[in-house]
């Protein structure tokens, strides 16, 4: 068979691109808040002297050209030896009996600054593989053939800087005879320093490391981070492999990348990098946004406000002037709030941020800022407030404002202002063209004079309405008189009434009456307790009632008696200081009694020189009174005043005991104490007495002497408590009392029936003749005859006895069995 080189033709060979690109060093390297530099030593707040923005300017050779191959060329492989020529195969049909060689697919082609590798996979039918290269835009050349089982070549036979494009293809041997397969376009690249592998990591203390691989044939690295769309230099130059980059804020996420250079006779020569970089979060405790408040501006300053930003140690504060750029001014504490700007011209152009600060040991991290508030210095805008002189005259008055040369004052007509007074050098005007009941709207413009010009200053543009009515009443007085606090106020022109307004401290105000007078009485005023005062005028136009403006209030107090919760009060005695009536006020008191030879004593009560009560003992005929007891009881805070009035027999029983309340000029019964227990199971005509022991709040004590049947003597304790305006007992029920060394023991003499309840007639035990007990407790009710004594054994067990209507003790201890 006549041998013939087989000769295949590229169907089109596409260079690949390498992966290489330049960095645009102009790239914005600005921070979040792309005017902002940090232009502030933060020992020198003060200092306006700042870093310049850095100017990326630096050409970098971009080694790796894209280079569009057009497919219409096709090359012919030469071959550059004998070993590489081997006869051809005729087109006879020989290789479809041994089976073409497959495609050679390219893998990938590496870089380094000395070689090159080509890599591909295996192909069907492969018995070895043939690499081709090509120089520049020369002519592919074989270079070299590798077995089957060998997938990569490397090229040491390169030039740094050079430029290489590699194929390969597949070889089936038929016999001596060379079948060759089809190939890929070539993967085309430039021998250059390969891109480090980089890595980030993200330390506590706020800063970020990159890290890289030493790189064969590099001189150097230089170390950049993206910013927007672009990358911005972070180190210039360095021979080492990791670099760590502080200017972070945490939370935010930052992309880096490291691209070396090999200096080639005194040039650095730009390797290959990673083009997407690596990205890391940035960690530590990041200050929140500062959020602007305010921007206060007089003729010759600036303040600005803002709001506490979270993780915050400190605040930088920046001004831009006019169309400049932001400069730190000034760097302030964490509790400050506030920064005043003295450093500004009248008249100038001035925008201002804030930035918080966290320190990460001496780093500084800076937060996120708000868009900057804009103002010109000039003369503030004057506080106006407008009231009534009277129904058809106004006042406008404005605080005298720093800098201000005078004022121009303004009356809105519509949607524009109209001029009142066009030059004023005063803070206060009457405007007395106004009608009853209709809305006028005022404001005040300063000005001040500068370079022979006048600058016209900063106004309320909403201005302040107020509507005609009559003045604001004066409150000229507020005093103590019998029952009452006494307000007076000054007459008002026009005026049709008044209405009364009352507040306590700390309260709100409340209208409490409308009077046309100029004088009010507040009886509902209580004592000890103080209350502000004011009056609002109004009028009447036509069927329209027009209310003017009041003024501040005027305070009073009602200063009532001082006087104990529980107060003795002798008979023949006048008192001065005590309030007896319930009003508040001191009361001129005094009691006389009468104790004559027969059985109706009586004592007459008198308060201011007036007789208001006369108690007498004539409705208990057995006993002759000795002595009367005067108690003065005062509860809630003086709120409700009682009179206790009790008589006693030389044997200390009772004929009268009650508590009396003031009430329309005279003292009415309000609870008679004897009929507590009054029944004929209690019998007063012996030892029976009740005395008053304390009040505390809305309840009385009372302490109670009797003679039960079966017991005999007996003491126990029952409170009274206030109610809805009543007194009332708080239960039936009151605990025995035992005093003056007397045992709470009582012995049986006889058996006795021991019920469950009081009032009921289920029986819980019977009580053997000889047995000890305990008696606790009291029932007894108004509406019945029967008082009844809980009985407590020794084992705990508890029942009610009752008490018998009879003179025969029950126990070895009674004594004066009712």
């Amino acid at each position: 068979m006549k041998k013939k080189l087989l000769i295949w033709l590229l169907t089109g060979m596409m260079a690949v691109a390498a992966p290489a690109t330049a960095f645009a060093d102009n790239t914005d390297a600005s921070l979040p808040l792309d005017e902002i530099q940090d232009q502030t030593d933060s020992q020198e707040p003060e200092e306006e002297e700042g870093l310049s923005e850095e100017e990326l300017t630096e050409e970098e050779d971009l080694l790796l050209e894209e280079e569009e191959v057009q497919e219409s060329e096709k090359e012919m492989l030469e071959e550059s030896s004998a070993a590489d020529a081997p006869d051809a195969l005729s087109a006879d049909g020989a290789r479809d009996a041994v089976g073409d060689p497959g495609l050679t697919q390219l893998e990938g082609l590496d870089i380094t600054y000395n070689s090159m590798t080509i890599r591909w996979k295996a192909a069907d039918n492969a018995d070895k593989y043939r690499v081709y290269k090509k120089i520049g835009n020369g002519s592919y050349k074989g270079i070299a053939t590798v077995d089957a089982g060998v997938l990569s070549y490397k090229d040491t036979d390169v030039d740094f800087g050079g430029t290489y494009t590699y194929t390969v293809r597949a070889i089936k041997m038929e016999e001596d005879t060379e079948i060759l397969g089809e190939c890929q376009p070539g993967q085309k690249g430039v021998v250059n320093v390969e891109a480090p592998k980089v890595t980030v990591t993200a330390n506590n203390s706020g800063t970020m490391t990159i890290g890289w691989n030493k790189v064969a044939g590099a001189t150097g690295y230089r170390v950049f981070v993206k910013n927007g769309s672009g990358w911005k230099i972070i180190l210039s130059a360095t021979q080492g492999t990791s670099y760590t980059y502080s200017d972070v804020i945490p939370g935010q996420k930052y992309t880096f990348t490291v691209r070396p250079y090999r200096n080639i006779a005194g040039s650095n020569v730009w390797g290959y990098y990673d083009k997407t970089g690596v990205t890391a979060t940035a960690k530590g405790t990041a200050p929140g946004l500062t959020e602007l408040e305010n921007l206060d501006i007089t003729y010759n300053s600036m303040t600005i406000s803002w709001k506490e930003a979270a993780n915050a140690d400190k605040y930088r504060i920046y001004r831009k002037t006019g169309n400049g750029s932001y400069k730190g001014i000034a760097t302030v504490s964490k509790s400050a709030r506030a920064y005043k700007d003295t450093s500004v011209q009248f008249a100038g152009t001035y925008t201002y941020t804030v930035r918080a600060i966290k320190m990460n040991g001496t780093k500084e991290v800076l937060g996120a800022c708000q868009p900057g508030m804009k103002g010109v210095v000039n003369v503030e805008a004057p506080k106006v407030e407008v009231s009534c002189n009277s129904y058809s005259s106004m006042k406008i008055s404005w605080n005298k404002v720093a800098g201000a040369d005078g004022y121009r004052v303004f009356l809105r007509s519509g949607n524009s202002w109209g001029i009142i007074v066009s030059d004023i050098k005063t803070t206060s005007c009457n405007y007395n063209k106004v009608v009853a009941g209709r809305d006028y709207t005022f404001t005040v413009r300063p000005y001040r004079k500068a370079d022979g010009k006048t600058v016209w200053g900063y106004y309320d543009k909403v201005g302040v309405t107020q509507t005609a009515a009559p003045a604001a009443p004066k409150v000229s007085s507020v005093k103590a008189v019998t029952g009452a606090l006494e307000v007076s106020w000054n007459k008002v022109s026009g005026a049709t009434g008044y209405y009364v307004y009352r507040r306590e401290a700390g309260g709100s105000y409340k209208k409490i009456a409308t009077v046309s007078e100029t004088t009010y009485k507040d009886t509902e005023a209580l004592v000890n307790t103080t209350y502000f005062y004011t009056v609002r005028a109004y009028m009447k136009v036509n069927s329209t009632i027009v209310e003017g403006d009041v003024q501040t209030g005027v305070s009073g107090i009602r200063k009532g008696a001082v006087q104990p919760a529980l107060l003795t009060l002798r008979t023949d005695s006048t008192y001065l200081l005590y309030d007896v009536t319930g009003d508040g006020d001191p009361d001129k008191f005094r009691a006389e009694p009468y104790y004559g030879n027969s059985l109706n004593s009586y004592v007459n009560i008198y308060v201011d020189d007036k007789k208001v009560l006369t108690v007498s003992d004539e409705e208990e005929s057995r006993i002759t009174t000795l002595n009367y007891k005067i108690q003065l009881c005062t509860m809630n805070n003086s709120n409700n005043i009682y009179l206790a009035v009790t008589g006693s027999s030389e044997n200390d029983s009772q004929s009268v005991a009650k508590l009396y309340q003031y009430t329309d000029g005279e003292f009415k019964e309000a609870a008679n104490l004897r009929e507590q227990f009054e029944s004929n199971a209690v019998r007063w005509n012996r030892l029976g007495s009740v005395k008053i022991e304390s009040v505390e709040g809305n309840q009385i004590q009372t302490f109670w002497n009797g003679q039960l049947g079966g017991t005999g003597a007996m003491s126990w304790r029952t409170t009274f408590v206030l109610k809805d305006g009543k007194l009332a007992r708080n239960s039936n029920i009151s605990p025995a009392v035992y005093e003056d060394g007397k045992e709470n023991k009582w012995t049986a003499l006889h058996s006795i029936t021991i019920y469950k309840d009081a009032l009921s007639g289920d029986i819980a035990f019977t009580l053997p003749a000889g047995e000890v007990v305990k008696i606790q407790r009291v029932y007894a009710r108004t509406d019945i005859n029967n008082v009844y004594v809980e009985v407590e054994r020794s084992n705990g067990q508890k029942g009610w006895m009752k008490c018998p209507n009879g003179d025969n003790g029950y126990f070895e201890e009674s004594i004066y069995v009712g």
